[in-house]
């Protein structure tokens, strides 16, 4: 998912837990998502990858506050990417 060179690469059982919260979003289950993003390894807990689909679990909450201080913490990790940017914007419309 994240083109930065200088990103660390995420390893199982790291992507075994992003796959995991991908998929509970998609079942419409934030709570189980956000779970296994806690399993997330602390070295990695600030990694763009991670940092997307935890915006995307408070999206599914409607909790645009946290929304947005995640899309701070995903600019400042990957601010060459206009996810970030365009997240924080959503997120601060929202609240």
């Amino acid at each position: 998912m994240s083109t930065n060179p200088e990103t660390p690469e995420l390893h199982p059982p790291d992507t075994h837990h992003l796959s995991s919260a991908i998929g509970w979003l998609e079942l419409g289950n934030p709570a189980e998502a956000d779970a296994e993003l806690q399993h997330v390894s602390a070295l990695f807990q600030n990694h763009p990858d991670i940092l997307e689909v935890r915006w995307q679990v408070c999206v599914a909450r409607k909790d645009w506050e946290t929304a947005s201080h995640v899309a701070e913490s995903l600019i400042q990790h990957a601010p060459e990417s206009a996810t970030g940017w365009v997240h924080r914007a959503y997120a601060l419309r929202r609240v």
